[in-house]
């Protein structure tokens, strides 16, 4: 593998593991792990589920935020994206977040 690539490992369920995300930041891999909603994530990401005043766009709206959160199961606090988005026409926006 090329030096100036870092290896990546894409979002799966084999990645709850904590030993295997440990195992991963000790080699210096990036990863992706989709996590669920929960309480206290929507309560970080509450502002960024409210729709802007005034008439919608014609396209979709994308919207994210980042910042660390320590699930019980996890041996730190790691990184948490989250992405939201309004289409038109649509009543409420799907929320998508990962670690």
């Amino acid at each position: 593998m090329p030096l100036d690539h870092a290896p990546q490992v894409p979002r799966g369920r084999g990645l709850r593991n904590t030993r295997t995300i440990d195992l991963l930041e000790a080699e210096g891999w990036d990863y992706v792990v989709r996590i669920k909603g929960n309480p206290k994530l929507h309560e970080q990401i509450g502002w960024l589920t409210k729709r802007c005043p005034g008439r919608p766009p014609n396209q979709g709206v994308r919207r994210y935020t980042s910042f660390h959160c320590r699930a019980k199961s996890w041996s730190k606090a790691l990184r948490v994206v989250a992405k939201v988005e309004f289409y038109p026409g649509e009543l409420f926006s799907p929320v998508s977040a990962s670690s």
